[in-house]
């Protein structure tokens, strides 16, 4: 004998959504901001004396603290894609999936 499925409660599951979202949202803010930061203080710290020395053979090192940066930016958005894809994703599906909406009044 199988036990039926538990009631479903849109409430708690799309606060559950929110929690997802909000904590890679804080975790993507965080990262990119200590990226931002750091040339932010090593141009304050240095009067820009600190990013413009050249590296053997190649650019200045604030070039290379902002193409870090910018790949950074780049992959982190791609992660986040990724766990939202992964983690929120599966949860709107089942929402979707419990609510019945007449065609003519549905949204998305």
């Amino acid at each position: 004998m199988s036990l039926p499925p538990p009631p479903f409660d849109l409430d708690s599951e799309l606060d559950r959504i929110r929690a997802v979202q909000a904590g890679l949202g804080r975790r993507f803010v965080a990262v990119n901001a200590a990226a931002f930061v750091l040339p932010a203080l090593l141009t304050a710290a240095g009067n820009g004396h600190l990013l413009a020395p050249r590296l053997p053979g190649g650019p200045a090192f604030g070039t290379l603290l902002c193409l870090a940066q910018a790949t950074l930016l780049i992959l982190t958005a791609w992660l986040y894609d990724r766990a939202s894809r992964h983690h929120t994703d599966p949860r709107v599906d089942h929402v979707r999936a419990q609510i019945t909406v007449p065609a003519g009044e549905r949204r998305w």
